[in-house]
């Protein structure tokens, strides 16, 4: 559940980029650098993601890396269950800055 919560977050951030910035990282830290990018504001955009939200994904996304590279039986709950505890947080926070990011590009649509 963790790993398919941040790995879709991600995506959004990846169309973003894409769209928005017509740039995504393609170095072996693709994903922190893409974390990073989102976090700074670029030519056609604002940052999407605040430092709270940032911050709190690089936890997702340090947890990503674990989990594709470790075995399972490494994984312990009392390591974990701090990191679910924060996903409805950090779910609500994503969903509010996403939404806020949505309202800046229709308003810039209809401002063009």
């Amino acid at each position: 559940m963790l790993h398919s919560f941040y790995t879709e977050i991600e995506k959004i951030l990846k169309l973003i980029a894409s769209d928005c910035d017509e740039s995504l990282p393609s170095s072996d830290a693709w994903h922190r650098q893409l974390l990073n990018q989102m976090a700074v504001a670029a030519d056609r955009r604002p940052a999407v993601l605040s430092p709270e939200l940032h911050e709190a994904l690089g936890e997702f996304l340090a947890f990503r890396h674990l989990f594709r590279g470790a075995s399972i039986v490494l994984m312990r709950w009392e390591k974990l269950s701090p990191l679910v505890a924060k996903a409805e947080p950090v779910y609500n926070l994503t969903t509010a800055e996403i939404e806020a990011f949505i309202r800046f590009l229709e308003e810039n649509a209809t401002a063009s």
